[in-house]
């Protein structure tokens, strides 16, 4: 059966706050009035937040939904921090993984502190490294689709650590992530497929979507896997919306998983021997 799975329960994904510490950290070091105060972490902290919360409509959405590129956005976080255009190239800057074009010197140095920040917020932490390797090993039978809302830098940050972190695994030679209405999965390894929002410009569940009774999980149901029995789809997240929508679309209950219990009960399987495991 195709396994459908939300990509962040493979992973942790941290709250805005993570991120936001790390804007206000920028402020820290280097604002010299565009934040509230030089210096003092928790009254920038506090005004990154405002501007998450004002900007998150016409700025982080669209930016998750595809309309707006990985240039528009860091330059748009570059009108919010514009102190960073005046940064020193520092000792752990890191090359741009979202641009295909360089920017200038200054911005170059700019974007790095903004996309050092903003994916702050991803980690393939500890509790979740066996997770991927147990999905490899399903897709030697069946289709694995990792759907999420997300956006090109972080779909980005994601796959470097997946490649870091399973050095075993054999991922495609060439993965194309970058923004374009393209609802197409992407073959990241053999048999798993990325299904993000800003290429399908659709997010994951008709509640997403105010405005649209389509979903990225529809579209993937009763689209793309148009040919499949749909009482042999699996759904696995641990959203219930997304669990809810599943159900919904007419997936039977017995095949949509909490990935909690998902992951706790097939790698628990996985670590049986062959006598020991349930017939």
């Amino acid at each position: 059966m195709p396994v459908i799975v939300n990509l962040s329960s493979i992973l942790t994904v941290h709250s805005p706050k993570t991120s936001a510490a790390a804007f206000a950290t920028l402020c820290d070091q280097y604002s010299t009035g565009c934040c509230p105060t030089f210096f003092q972490h928790w009254p920038n902290y506090a005004w990154v937040m405002y501007q998450y919360r004002m900007n998150y409509k016409n700025l982080i959405e669209p930016y998750k939904l595809g309309t707006m590129n990985t240039q528009q956005f860091l330059q748009s976080l570059l009108q919010i921090f514009p102190f960073l255009r005046e940064a020193e190239a520092v000792a752990d800057k890191q090359p741009l993984v979202g641009l295909k074009e360089r920017a200038g010197d200054s911005e170059q140095v700019a974007f790095s502190l903004l996309e050092k920040a903003w994916n702050k917020s991803i980690d393939l932490d500890q509790a979740h490294l066996s997770c991927f390797p147990l999905l490899a090993s399903m897709s030697e039978k069946e289709r694995v689709y990792l759907i999420s809302n997300t956006n090109e830098l972080h779909a980005l940050e994601i796959l470097r650590q997946l490649q870091e972190k399973n050095p075993d695994i054999k991922f495609m030679d060439s993965i194309d992530l970058s923004v374009q209405e393209n609802k197409e999965p992407i073959e990241i390894a053999p048999n798993i497929f990325l299904c993000l929002s800003y290429r399908y410009q659709l997010f994951k569940t008709e509640s997403d979507n105010p405005h649209s009774t389509m979903s990225l999980l529809n579209h993937l149901v009763n689209k793309q896997l148009s040919g499949e029995d749909i009482s042999k789809i699996c759904v696995v997240s641990q959203f219930p919306k997304d669990l809810a929508e599943a159900t919904k679309l007419g997936i039977p209950a017995n095949n949509v998983f909490d990935a909690n219990q998902f992951f706790k009960d097939n790698l628990r399987k996985s670590s049986c021997s062959p006598s020991d495991r349930p017939s």
